[in-house]
Formats: structure tokens, sequence, C-alpha cells
């Protein structure tokens, strides 16, 4: 089967790109013919993918850029578009992508991928093209709570891992502990940095983002110094820790690592809590227990049917920064005696998140017949 995968593109990338690339590669471990897209909306001369694994660039902004990409697009069985459309921004508003799915030249087997529960803020529009929809995989629960309300047709695939190389990276280890986060309020990287001072192992902390120039830039905030009045990211440095930024090979630091670090509490949570209770996962945690380092977490990051605290280590949410750090150095002093913790997580990686896998359940959708809600309540919006 040929099948086109095609990313909108949008202006934080994210997880998506891990799970673009791991999909393809699932596709293709299932013997079908895959060809990925990078959806372009407003240059007059469509330049190179910003994504190094997706070579073909095609537009949308004006029709000719519109009936380019149906003209090639026609080539396919099966089109998987991830994310489903573009977001709504103030800077961008135009339509013009809706005539991709409404072309009667493209195949009627449309799957669109959710990784969040923002359709109502960041996608209502998708509803516009529902009708030319065939089904809906949703990347975790959230995603699924958000869009089963408007889809019938509609799968829970997890995230797409590639499992090949489990089990090679436990004899690797060194006494090392990273964060691997982008810098987002969410994220929780300043409790993290808070800990360094009491943690007795290197550290390395990867990537940026606005809070990094908040703790470490000219324009700092006043909420990242302790209670001495020192800047966190100041001492932090000071005791050792190491600060990376963006790097090429995220996986190398994983692969290296004793133990990970994530303190997320799940973003937007004014959205998530009009939607009813579920926790959420980043994709770190996984490649953390994929790659043989223990995951040091909030009990919010979990997805309770999947990953309980037999795989991971808590943190005390009386005394986030001090239990960090506490853990840390557990984990790192005693990495041998998680051996039973380690081999359980390699379990469920392979069970729960192998690509291959959860491609074929995602391509299951094809076996379905898709009825749609069309009592859109608009009040939700």
């Amino acid at each position: 089967m040929k099948i086109g995968m095609c990313l909108f593109e949008i202006t934080k990338i994210g997880g998506i790109s891990t799970v673009e690339e791991n999909l393809e590669y699932g596709l293709k471990e299932n013997g079908h013919d895959v060809s990925h897209f990078y959806l372009s909306p407003n240059k007059k001369k469509l330049g190179e993918s910003p994504i190094p694994f997706i070579k073909n660039v095609l537009g949308y902004m004006t029709d000719d850029m519109v009936n380019n990409t149906i003209n090639v697009l026609s080539d396919f069985d099966v089109l998987i578009f991830d994310p489903p459309c573009p977001t709504i921004t103030r800077s961008f508003s135009s339509t013009n992508w809706q005539k991709i799915y409404k072309s009667e030249k493209l195949t009627d087997k449309k799957i669109i991928i959710s990784h969040d529960p923002y359709l109502r803020k960041y996608y209502p529009w998708i509803l516009d093209v529902k009708d030319r929809i065939f089904g809906v995989g949703a990347i975790q629960n959230k995603g699924y709570t958000a869009f089963s309300k408007y889809f019938s047709n509609i799968v829970i695939t997890n995230h797409f891992i590639d499992t090949s190389d489990i089990g090679l990276y436990p004899n690797l280890k060194e006494d090392l502990v990273i964060s691997p986060h982008q810098f987002k309020t969410w994220k929780h990287i300043d409790l993290f940095i808070r800990s360094v001072p009491r943690i007795k192992y290197n550290i390395e902390v990867y990537n940026g983002g606005i809070e990094h120039c908040y703790m470490s830039g000219e324009k700092r905030k006043e909420k990242y110094r302790n209670r001495k009045g020192e800047w966190i990211w100041d001492n932090a440095i000071d005791h050792g820790m190491e600060y990376l930024g963006f790097v090429d090979d995220i996986l190398t630091p994983f692969k290296r690592s004793k133990c990970i670090v994530d303190l997320s509490v799940g973003e937007h949570g004014s959205i998530l809590s009009k939607q009813g209770s579920y926790k959420s996962l980043n994709y770190v945690p996984i490649e953390a227990m994929k790659y043989a380092s223990i995951p040091i977490v909030r009990d919010y990051s979990l997805l309770d049917d999947i990953i309980t605290e037999d795989n991971v280590l808590l943190v005390d949410e009386k005394d986030i920064v001090k239990s960090t750090a506490s853990l840390v150095n557990e984990a790192i002093n005693n990495y041998d005696s998680y051996s039973d913790m380690i081999d359980r997580n390699f379990d469920v990686v392979n069970k729960n998140f192998d690509r291959k896998s959860n491609a074929k359940k995602l391509l299951s959708l094809l076996d379905g017949k898709p009825k749609h809600n069309d009592a859109i309540q608009s009040s939700l919006f």
C-alpha cells in the first residue's frame, strides 16, 4: 500500500517530529511504501524542509500550490496528516489548506493524528472537513478524549518507539543525570535546576526555550532566585551543572545516563480540567525506560493503565527540590539494584510502544466505517 504522510507546518514541532519519524519506519516495517511531505503555507518560493528526514516540500497558500500538492498526493492509497491542519494563530488564518481535504482527486482514506486535547483551542477548523476524514489515531488518552466527541472511527495507538535496540545500554551507563526537555513553564525545569546543588553526580541539561532565557539571560525573572537571593541558574553552574543546549543527537545522552528527570505536570491545565481528569505522558520517561535509565517523575506525567509506580521513581510533592536530588543520588549510587525495574520497563515499552505494532494499529482504522458526529456543539468553542 502506498502511504503519504503529511506534516502541516506548525510553529512548535516538539515531539511531533519524533512521532512522524518513528511512524514512518513503523509503516515501512509493516511492508508499506511510504513518502513523507512537509506542507508549507506562505512561502512564495518553497524551500527546504526544516525536518531533516522529510525531504519533500509542498505548498497550500495559493491555488497553484494547492493544485500541485493535490496532483502529487493523488498517487497514494492512504494519506496521514499530523498535525491534522494548521493551528489557528493571529498571523495565519487562511483556510486554503481545506482544499486538499476536499479534493475529489485524493483518496477517501485520510487519517489524522491527535497528540493532545487542543482541538477546541487550536484545531476547531478541522471540523469543517470532518466528513473527509476517515479515522483518527490518538497518541494518548487526552487526544482521544477531545476527538472522540466528533469522530467515532478512532483508535489509541500510544507513542511510536523503535524497540529494536532495547537491552543494549545497561552496561554503558555513566554516573550521570540529564534533563533533556525544552524549557517551558509546564516542564518545571526550574525545580530541577534548584535541586542541582544537592546532587552528588554529573549533571547535563539540554535544549533551550523562553524559560531558559528567564533563568539565565539578560531579562531574568526574580522568581528564579533561591532563598539566599542567588540566581538558581548561576548557582547550578557553580555546582557543576553542564549546559549543552541544542544537540543534533539527543538520544546519546539517554544511552549514557543512569537517570533522567521529568518534572512536567501537563500543558495548559485549564484545558485539561474542562475535559475530565486524566494524565499525560511525555516522550522522555518512555525513552528513559527504553534506554535503561531510571525515570524520576511527578505523578502527573503518568498514564495509569500503562506506567505505574513500579516503573518510575516518584518525587515527593511536599518538597520537590529536596526529593528530586535525593532520588537522583539514590538512583545513581544504587543503579544496579534497579535491574528488576529496568527489565520491567523493557517489557512495558515492547508491549505498548513498539512502532511496528502501533503503526499496524493505526492502519486498523481502514477496516472501520466511520460515523461522524454532526451535532457539533458550538458552545464548546
